[in-house]
């Protein structure tokens, strides 16, 4: 059966293009030589830390025919330097794959074992290595690449320290085929929401999943990817003919832009392409769909807990598109992004509750979980879901007070809120018969390290009781209409 990932990557390239591809814990170097089968054109870096898969992956490479492929044989992750690295070996009773396949060196790590031992019980961890490490962004300043097509990534539930490794390079990766986990496999590792909450926050999306019981797969675009420039060498002109513009809620494939782009390659560059949806799960389409039913054509929002001004943001398409409001973000860090990206609209530093006050906000990094409750950011470090960036004492305005203040008597449109776990405070706090905001867009669902959250059908039930209906759920944000 072909590999799903290479189906998508035949939809998404044509086969005589110059790629650039990473495959990030190449073990034996298979999943390399499949790409560069496929892709003849292509530059392959294949990484593997592992001491005895150095021969298996170069007598891999040798076998096939393949000299030009690039082996490194160092680790990628979040800081460069040396790392524990606990090597996996053994195989299991039954060999299906037959006596000679090693079974036991794929499931090396840089995160102790935890529930591995139990889903896999043959497999032993008796030896743990001290191995390189560089972060992509060094990599490829080094090697002066300007940006990277396709990434396999598989490295045994570290591969969120690479993607964090990364660092802004990640704008110039065009797709990922990464693997994620439900359970901790191995200790503190980051689970499934943790990594998808990442690749959203960064302009990714989700088109494809293969989910089994413990773990799975899943290939995302980046939205915000576009052609490299031209140039007089044939592989770059290769690389930008064969390239398609990905966009839309769930990463559209558009057929004809590569025939597009080669038509009009002698008249102009064309510019990058927009998504058409800067939310998490598309919601600024749903909410744009109900504008355009109730004829509001410059809505005014207010997006409480907005983190970035443009990834995973339900108000940056209104933007875009003309309109204007008022973001309020505790964290100064994406408050001054705001400012800078977002000049029309009106920018608070500070944080919502039911009451004035003064709170700790715990900045933590990935910066999606910051958040002013302590409890919950000790636990988020103490499972090493979350480092600390910086911590610093923050205003907090009460919500009808803000409300007062900066929205008095105009028309609200949109209240989109994303506070982490002041959701439902917020909204159980707002003076309903003064203030009535058209749509409201609300996270009504608990962060699970597992996928699993738990929807607050409390707050569901109350919003609906003070005349909104339901228009829409994406699983992780309801959105309300209000009854006319």
């Amino acid at each position: 059966m072909p590999a799903p990932q290479l189906a998508l990557l035949k939809k998404l390239f044509s086969p005589d293009a110059a790629l650039v591809i990473l495959d990030i814990g190449a073990c034996d170097g298979a999943d390399s030589v499949m790409y560069k089968r496929e892709f003849t054109h292509a530059t392959i870096h294949a990484f593997e830390p592992l001491p005895r898969n150095k021969i298996l992956l170069e007598e891999g490479f040798t076998k096939n025919g393949f000299k030009d492929l690039n082996a490194h044989f160092f680790a990628l992750g979040k800081d460069n330097g040396m790392a524990d690295f606990y090597v996996s070996s053994g195989a299991p009773p039954e060999k299906p794959y037959g006596e000679n396949w090693d079974y036991g060196n794929k499931s090396s790590s840089f995160y102790a074992p935890d529930k591995v031992s139990k889903t896999h019980p043959w497999l032993k961890f008796e030896t743990k290595i001290k191995v390189e490490v560089q972060r992509l962004d060094s990599f490829v300043a080094a090697h002066k690449i300007e940006a990277i097509d396709f990434i396999h990534l598989d490295v045994q539930g570290a591969e969120l320290d690479v993607l964090i490794g990364a660092g802004d390079f990640l704008k110039n990766i065009k797709a990922i085929w990464l693997e994620v986990e439900n359970i901790t496999l191995y200790k503190n590792q980051p689970l499934r929401a943790e990594v998808e909450k990442f690749m959203l926050t960064n302009g990714f999306n989700k088109i494809h999943e293969e989910n089994r019981k413990n773990d799975g797969d899943e290939f995302w675009v980046n939205n915000l990817a576009s052609p490299q420039p031209l140039s007089k060498g044939e592989g770059q002109e290769k690389r930008d003919a064969s390239y398609l513009s990905m966009t839309g809620v769930r990463g559209v494939i558009l057929n004809g832009v590569k025939e597009l782009l080669l038509k009009l390659r002698s008249i102009l560059q064309p510019p990058p392409p927009l998504p058409s949806s800067y939310a998490q799960h598309g919601e600024d389409l749903i909410i744009q769909k109900i504008f355009s039913e109730l004829k509001i054509t410059q809505p005014f929002y207010l997006d409480i807990g907005a983190h970035h001004p443009k990834n995973g943001s339900n108000t940056f398409l209104f933007y875009r598109e003309g309109a204007s409001g008022i973001t309020v973000e505790p964290d100064e860090d994406f408050y001054l992004k705001h400012k800078k990206e977002r000049p029309k609209d009106l920018q608070l530093n500070m944080a919502v509750g039911v009451q004035d006050a003064r709170f700790l906000l715990y900045a933590l990094s990935p910066s999606t979980l910051s958040t002013t409750n302590t409890e919950e950011a000790e636990r988020l470090q103490k499972e090493g879901l979350a480092t600390l960036r910086h911590s610093k004492e923050v205003e907090v305005i009460g919500i009808n007070k803000l409300l007062e203040k900066y929205v008095g008597e105009k028309p609200l449109h949109l209240l989109s809120i994303d506070a982490e776990s002041m959701d439902d405070a917020i909204v159980r706090g707002i003076d309903f018969n003064r203030f009535k905001p058209t749509v409201i867009c609300v996270e009504t669902i608990s962060y699970s390290e597992t996928g699993d959250g738990v929807k607050n059908e409390s707050l569901i039930k109350y919003i609906t009781g003070i005349g909104y209906q339901i228009h829409a759920d994406t699983g992780v944000n309801t959105i309300f209409v209000r009854r006319e």
